[in-house]
Parts: C-alpha cells; structure tokens; sequence
C-alpha cells in the first residue's frame, strides 16, 4: 500500500536519530534509543581485570592512547601512541599484561560508568590505576521465524557499531537460553556491541538495515572479556554525571589522553 511521502518510522530513526530520544522501527523488532540519553555500567571484581599503574612525571605526562568513547560507559583502546605512559608500560610488560588496540578500559582511579569522568581523571590526574579488560569476540547466527528478535538498539552519532541496549522477549531471548543450558559464552547481552552484520562492517545505519531485511543474520558481538560469574550488568536510565570542571572531550567519537 502506498504511503505518500511521508519517511517510514526505521527512515525517521535512521536520518533524524539525532532529534529524537528513542524511536521504534517499522517491524516492532528494535527500538533505536540515543546511547547518550542513559547510562549503563558494568560492575566487576578488580582481580579479573589487568590493572594498569601509570605515574606522570614533569617529563612525561602523556598518557598516550587513542580511546573511543562512542558507548558513553568504557573506553575502547583504538591506538597506542608513542613515547606516551602506556607505550613505557607496554615495553617492560609481559605480551598478557599489555594494553592494546581493541581492549576496554572499564574504570579509572575506581570511577566506571561515567566516560567524560574517566577523561577528566586520564588528563588531570597525576598517579593513575585503570582496570583494563581485553576484547571479546564471537559471532552468532539468529533465524528470525515470524516472532521479534526482541533487542532495543542504540548507536552513537557517527558510530560503526549498534549498541545493546535491553534483551526482551523473542529470538533473541530464546537464543540465549538454548546456550546458557549448553554452558556456552555465546549469549547477548545488555551494552554488548555488534559490530558486522552478516560479515559486513559499516556505519550503524547499513546494520540496522541488514538486520531488518535479512530473515537470517550472522552478528559480530564485542564486548569486555569478563568472567561470567564475576560481571553483573546494571541498567539506570538516567543521564551520566559531567565531571568536576567541565571535559573538552566530545562523546560519541574518539579523543586522544
């Protein structure tokens, strides 16, 4: 049936998100809710995470990393910088005690949850501890059957990735049963990242797209390697705190620390 030229609902998430809270697609399988509109946390034992000391000096007081900061909670490791703190680190560290490209830095001096926060800490603060978290990386296959796939999703201005954002009720949902009773790792969870759909890796936009109009999807999920027993995954749909005096930094992109 014809509907005018008027923009569909999943249009209207797509190319108007940045106006809008939170909008529902066309298909009733996702909500596009803005990552910087809640936030979200992880809470772990520090004795599972690398825990990275770096002490600034009057020589030396860059940090040195390239961090994306695009899900508004942890900061993702995009580069090592030279002749930078973490770039000492790495040089006298064992390869397993390293902070890479790809790992997560999910708090520091103890702050998590709060990415403008941590910011601030990285560039003021003169002794700093960061628990540190390497990637995880599986993919799924999820057969859609008539029933939703039941995931609310998000994605940051400009982001390659969708954001998770709540489980509910449908495939996806009946997916992570079948593997919680086969003890497998595979489930997906609330802030885990998908970042191909069907083997194709591009802005959020492309993915949505892919997942609404595929019946069978194959999804790239990352997120902090942590163990099961030990992370607890809370939710609070409330605005992150800004930091004491303000952060130059802009979220939802990169920065350098």
């Amino acid at each position: 049936t014809a509907r005018g030229s008027a923009a569909s609902p999943m249009a209207a998430a797509i190319i108007g998100h940045h106006c809008c809270r939170s909008c529902i697609c066309e298909d009733s399988e996702m909500i596009l809710v803005e990552p910087e509109s809640v936030t979200g946390h992880f809470e772990s034992s520090h004795r599972n995470l690398l825990q990275v000391l770096l002490c600034k000096t009057a020589q030396r007081r860059r940090v040195g990393l390239h961090l994306d900061q695009s899900d508004a909670r942890t900061l993702r490791v995009v580069g090592v910088l030279e002749h930078g703190l973490v770039d000492d680190h790495n040089k006298s560290a064992p390869p397993s005690e390293r902070v890479v490209a790809g790992s997560f830095i999910m708090d520091v001096n103890g702050c998590r949850g709060d990415v403008q926060a941590m910011l601030h800490l990285l560039k003021t603060s003169d002794t700093l501890v960061m628990s540190v978290a390497q990637a995880e990386e599986f993919e799924v296959t999820i057969t859609k059957t008539g029933v939703p796939l039941g995931l609310d999703l998000g994605y940051p201005s400009g982001g390659r990735f969708l954001l998770v954002q709540r489980v509910n009720q449908g495939v996806v949902q009946s997916h992570n049963k079948a593997e919680l009773w086969r003890g497998s790792r595979k489930l997906i969870h609330a802030l885990d990242r998908i970042e191909a759909v069907n083997d194709w890796a591009d802005e959020a936009e492309v993915l949505v797209e892919a997942i609404r109009k595929s019946s069978r999807v194959k999804l790239k999920v990352v997120r902090p390697l942590l163990p099961v027993a030990n992370a607890a995954f809370l939710w609070s749909c409330s605005r992150a705190p800004k930091p004491p005096g303000g952060s130059t930094a802009q979220q939802g992109g990169a920065t350098s620390a």
